[in-house]
């Protein structure tokens, strides 16, 4: 039997994540950010966290949107991020403390991107969900 573009094309695609759900992740709203000593003016931020089976690190990267242009040099940083990870009983948000080393992925205006390079010190494994 010859095979079907059909067939090609599933050859092609990338492959999916097993149905045991082998990848957990995590994404939370960034309150505050240091880049170094610098404290950026965020209009917003997130921190996507993901942790494979199969490898005993974690993969992370943070997305920020600054009110005003901040000048960030493209290279490795310390970051320390305080993130909303939900409220109390009586509805106060509440934080968890950050921080790690991450390289700039990109800044396009007032958007930066960072890429974990390293340990998330903090970060509480029970926040990954499948």
């Amino acid at each position: 039997m010859r095979p079907t573009q059909a067939d090609d094309a599933a050859d092609l695609a990338p492959p999916r994540v097993a149905a045991s759900r082998t990848v957990l992740s995590t994404q939370l709203v960034i309150e505050r950010i240091l880049v170094g000593e610098v404290d950026v003016p965020l209009r917003h931020g997130t921190l996507v966290v993901a942790a494979r089976v199969e490898s005993a690190r974690l993969d992370w990267e943070v997305v920020v949107h600054s009110l005003q242009p901040v000048a960030i040099a493209q290279e490795a940083h310390r970051l320390q991020l305080r993130c909303l990870v939900g409220h109390d009983r009586n509805g106060k948000p509440t934080m968890i403390e950050l921080s790690g080393p991450a390289f700039l992925v990109r800044s396009v205006g007032e958007t930066h991107v960072f890429r974990g390079d390293g340990a998330l010190d903090g970060f509480d494994i029970g926040l990954l969900a499948g």
